[in-house]
């Protein structure tokens, strides 16, 4: 079974992760050729780190790291293709990592990041590179490796400021959900329509880059992201009812079984030797997490979607906690019957496949796709 399933995580990720290296640079927004590749041309034309800091200071005011980290692929390629491609590798890799360990359903994890997820990789090319820090950061958070985790928080700060959001989690996720909290979905849905100003204030305080004005001016006022907010209220509805009808809905029996059971030594255990080294992956050894951090991420993430009438910036924060449906939601419905989760199982991938299909697609101008030696 392990090598069934650990084939399948493998052959997602290397597909999820050629699609992404083999695109166009003009694939998503216009803004990721603008940007990303005039950021690697510039780190290639950098000889020292002292000039690359610099000039990444010169440019920016938050995000030094990945300067750092483009630098550094450039002193191996000077193909832009091959270094967009490095990046979706790590960041898939991350998430396909995320996914083996939590999911009890990895071909359900994987529809729900094709369609939450994945067509926003092609634009937001640096919140994704500040995304695999923070995939590592809340697994060791999950595994009581507190240090860890607030040092790669840190380095997926030093990466995109926008991560910064992912502080709440550390606050929530002992925090008792409670029913009467989804009444903050409307709350945000009438600040997104109303509120936008106080908002704006508020985050410019805390941010002072000046380009945020001009996205605030024509985002402000265009009108509410209903499919988005629908779809992340569905999803919120529907983990609170399975955790209004089992307690402990994130954990299946078979993973509290391994979680108070020793597993065989010979049980589900991936070696892999490289000269004098042994590496050794014990795919069944799955910490136990408080569930009601999941409850929080889907409210939270809808929130978020709810202020994207204020700045579409918000896109990018409901991402950083969109990551957590992709395991809560197969984890939810692996708590039903057999014959309500057959139900349950195929309602969801028709939505997220109806959703990616006909939304996603074209609100990240990826529907016509393009190879980077195809032209437009």
């Amino acid at each position: 079974m392990l090598v069934g399933k650990l084939g399948y995580l493998i052959v997602c990720c290397a597909a999820f992760s050629l699609v992404y290296g083999l695109s166009s640079e003009m694939m998503g927004l216009i803004d990721r050729e603008m940007i990303y590749s005039r950021v690697f041309d510039l780190a290639s034309q950098v000889q020292t780190l002292p000039e690359l800091l610099d000039l990444a200071n010169s440019r920016i005011t938050s995000g030094n790291m990945f300067y750092i980290i483009t630098w550094i692929i450039s002193r191996f390629t000077s193909d832009y293709n091959i270094y967009l491609f490095v990046l979706g590798v790590f960041f898939n890799a991350a998430v396909t990592y995320y996914i083996g360990r939590y999911s009890n359903d990895p071909r359900m994890s994987f529809i729900i990041y094709l369609s939450l997820i994945y067509p926003l990789s092609f634009t937001i090319v640096r919140q994704c590179t500040a995304m695999i820090f923070s995939i590592i950061a809340i697994d060791m958070l999950y595994r009581k490796k507190h240090i860890l985790a607030l040092a790669f928080f840190a380095v997926a700060l030093m990466v995109h400021l926008s991560a910064l959001v992912l502080i709440m989690i550390l606050f929530l996720r002992k925090v008792k959900f409670h029913k009467l909290t989804i009444l903050l979905v409307p709350v945000g849905v009438l600040i997104g329509m109303y509120g936008g100003n106080y908002i704006f204030r508020f985050m410019s305080v805390i941010v002072t880059d000046e380009t945020y004005s001009s996205r605030y001016a024509a985002t402000n006022g265009k009108g509410m992201a209903i499919t988005a907010i629908a779809i992340r209220l569905v999803i919120l509805l529907f983990l609170l009812v399975i955790a209004s009808l089992n307690s402990d809905w994130f954990s299946k029996e078979d993973v509290k079984r391994i979680v108070h059971k020793k597993p065989n030594k010979n049980h589900n255990l991936l070696k892999i030797k490289w000269g004098d080294y042994e590496w050794t992956y014990d795919h069944d050894k799955i910490t136990t997490i408080e569930p009601d951090v999941f409850l929080w991420s889907s409210l939270i993430s809808t929130i978020f979607v709810s202020l994207m009438n204020v700045l579409g910036e918000f896109q990018r924060m409901a991402t950083f906690y969109d990551i957590n449906l992709v395991v809560s939601i197969p984890r939810a419905v692996g708590t039903l019957k057999k014959r309500d989760g057959f139900i349950a199982s195929v309602t969801i991938i028709v939505l997220f496949i109806v959703y990616f299909l006909y939304f996603q697609l074209d609100n990240w101008n990826i529907r016509q796709y393009h190879f980077f030696w195809q032209h437009f």
